[in-house]
């Protein structure tokens, strides 16, 4: 009866919240953190980017770090702020956080500023479970997007016994902006679409020269609407290489330098597909993908990127 009941409220509290300006005042703080140090990195080939417009941010200053975390079937990432802040986007399957917080806390971070729930599927939310339980979080970014499976509603009832910071976004909304960068929402444009997978928040990540776009799990339909003005060197391939996302019409006009994808060894699904990757590989970019890789770490000085790879310990 507990369930039922917190279930109801948060479904009256996700209708209530959708399409609301984020307030400013309970963004957390700039800095706060210490970034690690840095590591010796060997720089990749890059391709040119003639193309790219970017807003009016400053001169870069600092680093962004980005850990497509080796995480089997499912998708996490962690991302390091150049004003010492930090994001983590989902959280991969139960299980999974156990391995996520420790490496976390060995870069430094024992505070998570911002997460991001891109959507409802165990594969990308199960994991959060514990890392909620562990570490303290800022503020927690997701959509109106419902699944009725036990994993979802249990870290719904803990975010909401715990009181959290949730912020409800769609494409459009900017989740933060500073000086020295931006994070903005692409997707999802309806949270309610039958498939969650299109429900997936988009985003889109720019500081200096370099833009990223991680596409959670999104497909065919979802990148059709996103198609006019992306940019971006690196890419986080949507749902795992599958045939429904990854468009020609996608690849073509992101046209990225790398593009990562986020997959488990010998899975039953057969991600990524063949011709998935063959397709980014056509239009010039280092494809990496965490079933071959392992942890896949991109980093941005605001000019280039470069990519190293490791094994989780």
């Amino acid at each position: 009866m507990k369930r039922i009941f917190v279930l109801l409220l948060i479904c009256m509290l996700l209708v209530s919240c959708y399409g609301k300006e984020i307030p400013p005042d309970i963004l957390p703080p700039d800095g706060g953190q210490k970034n690690p140090d840095d590591s010796i990195r060997d720089k990749s080939p890059e391709k040119e980017k003639e193309d790219l417009i970017y807003s009016d941010l400053e001169t870069p200053d600092g680093i962004v770090r980005i850990h497509f975390l080796d995480v089997g079937q499912g998708d996490s990432a962690f991302v390091e702020l150049p004003d010492g802040r930090c994001m983590l986007i989902d959280g991969s399957l139960r299980g999974m956080g156990e391995k996520i917080v420790p490496y976390i806390e060995k870069l430094g971070y024992y505070f998570l500023d911002f997460v991001v729930i891109t959507h409802p599927h165990g594969d990308h939310i199960g994991g959060l479970i514990w890392v909620f339980n562990v570490m303290p979080v800022g503020c927690v970014y997701m959509t109106t997007a419902f699944h009725s499976t036990q994993v979802y509603q249990t870290l719904m009832i803990q975010l909401f016994e715990q009181e959290s910071t949730i912020l409800f976004i769609g494409a459009g909304d900017t989740l933060v902006e500073t000086e020295q960068y931006a994070i903005k929402a692409l997707a999802p444009y309806d949270a309610n679409d039958f498939n969650l997978n299109n429900t997936s928040i988009v985003l889109h990540l720019v500081f200096g020269q370099n833009a990223f776009m991680l596409m959670g799990d999104a497909e065919a339909e979802s990148e059709d609407l996103i198609l006019e003005n992306i940019q971006a060197n690196v890419v986080k391939v949507g749902h795992h290489g599958s045939l429904t996302s990854s468009t020609d019409r996608l690849v073509s006009k992101i046209n990225p330098q790398y593009a990562i994808i986020s997959c488990g060894a010998k899975n039953p699904y057969g991600h990524p597909i063949s011709w998935v990757v063959d397709r980014w590989k056509e239009v010039g970019a280092n494809v990496y993908r965490t079933d071959l890789h392992g942890n896949i770490v991109v980093e941005s000085d605001g000019l280039d990127c470069t990519v190293t790879t490791q094994k989780f310990a």
